[in-house]
């Protein structure tokens, strides 16, 4: 694709908040540890719920949602009461993820934890657990830390959100062009460190943004 014609007429290319799956067809790229992401969402999980019956919700087409999944099923392998019930295609957004978690609370009557790849698909697994009527019973957990996540955290509908920083990733990508600009070398992978929310430290959380 673009990434391979760029490397072939030796054009640098700095990716933003996408990681690619072949990090040498790129000078460097700036995400957020999405490993590390999925790793803290288990790790909430596992502590409020440690014989948890968990669906994900992927979207496997995104290498950032790869690495968030590859990371809670590694954290979650630590922990044998707890089993991945199943993994289905979320699609990233509140449509995909609807349907979906309406379908496989439908599936799974003991059903117990979700863990929907972002924000906008645990808002829309939210909303099925609610018209299923059993919002409280099933634990989502999720990564992204978006204003609509927080609000939900706090009116005690979704457990936690693993939270990026746009802003910081901004930074990081602007400070590796000038730094290329200016002849000297760069990190091809550089990560920003993520932060859970939960109901605990949301309004801290808010004020910082």
């Amino acid at each position: 694709g673009s990434l391979i014609e760029a490397r072939r007429k030796k054009l640098p290319v700095i990716i933003v908040d996408a990681p690619v799956s072949d990090p040498e067809l790129v000078l460097s790229q700036v995400a957020s540890d999405n490993i590390e992401a999925g790793r803290l969402a288990a790790e909430a999980l596992a502590k409020v719920n440690p014989k948890a019956r968990v669906v994900i919700l992927h979207h496997s087409i995104n290498k950032a949602c790869i690495d968030r999944v590859d990371g809670f099923k590694r954290a979650i392998s630590q922990y044998p009461e707890i089993t991945i019930l199943d993994i289905q295609e979320g699609k990233g957004t509140a449509e995909g993820g609807r349907p979906v978690m309406r379908d496989l609370l439908g599936r799974f009557p003991d059903l117990d934890a979700a863990f929907p790849i972002n924000d906008p698909s645990a808002l829309g697994a939210i909303s099925a657990i609610e018209s299923a009527g059993k919002l409280g019973k099933v634990t989502v957990v999720t990564v992204d830390g978006s204003r609509e996540a927080i609000a939900v955290i706090k009116a005690g509908k979704l457990h936690s959100s693993s939270a990026q920083f746009p802003r910081q990733i901004g930074q990081a990508a602007a400070e590796t062009i000038y730094k290329h600009l200016a002849g000297k070398p760069v990190p091809n992978d550089i990560k920003i460190p993520v932060k859970l929310i939960t109901r605990e430290n949301a309004d801290e959380f808010l004020q910082s943004l």
